[in-house]
C-alpha cells in the first residue's frame, strides 16, 4: 500500500489520534498540545521503512508550522523562533541604515584625509 493511502486509513488515524492526545507539546518547538484548529497538532515519520507497523519511535508528533517547516523548509517563519516578524524586519532595515551611514562617514572621514574616520 501506498503512503498517500495508508495516512486515510483508520488504521493510521486511530494510531496517530492516540499519540498526539498522549504528546503535551510539539516535540520540536515545544508549543503546548491544546488540540484546537489553531494548535493543530500531526504525527510525522522519521523513517518510512516500518510504514503500517510503525512505532511510537518511528514517529514525532509535530505543531502544524514545524511540519511544514520540515517538508516546505520555512525556516524562520516559525511564529516560536520569530514572534514578531515585522519588529524583526524593522530592526534589521535599521541596522542595515546605521552601517550605510558608518560606511559613508568612513568615505567622507578618507577623502577628507583623516587616519581614524570612526
Amino acid at each position: 500500500m501506498k503512503y498517500s493511502e495508508y495516512i486515510q486509513t483508520t488504521i493510521w488515524r486511530r494510531k496517530s489520534k492516540k499519540w498526539i492526545d498522549e504528546t503535551e507539546e510539539c516535540e520540536k518547538c515545544g508549543k503546548p498540545n491544546k488540540n484546537t484548529i489553531t494548535g493543530h497538532f500531526t504525527c510525522h515519520h522519521k523513517s518510512y521503512e516500518n510504514i503500517g507497523n510503525e512505532t511510537r519511535e518511528d514517529i514525532t508528533v509535530l505543531c502544524w508550522w514545524c511540519h511544514q517547516c520540515i517538508h516546505k523548509k520555512w525556516v524562520g517563519l516559525h511564529p516560536r523562533h520569530n514572534r514578531n516578524r515585522a519588529a524583526w524586519m524593522a530592526k534589521q532595515e535599521k541596522a542595515s541604515e546605521i552601517v550605510k551611514k558608518d560606511i559613508r562617514w568612513l568615505e567622507i572621514s578618507k577623502t577628507l584625509g583623516f587616519n581614524n574616520g570612526m
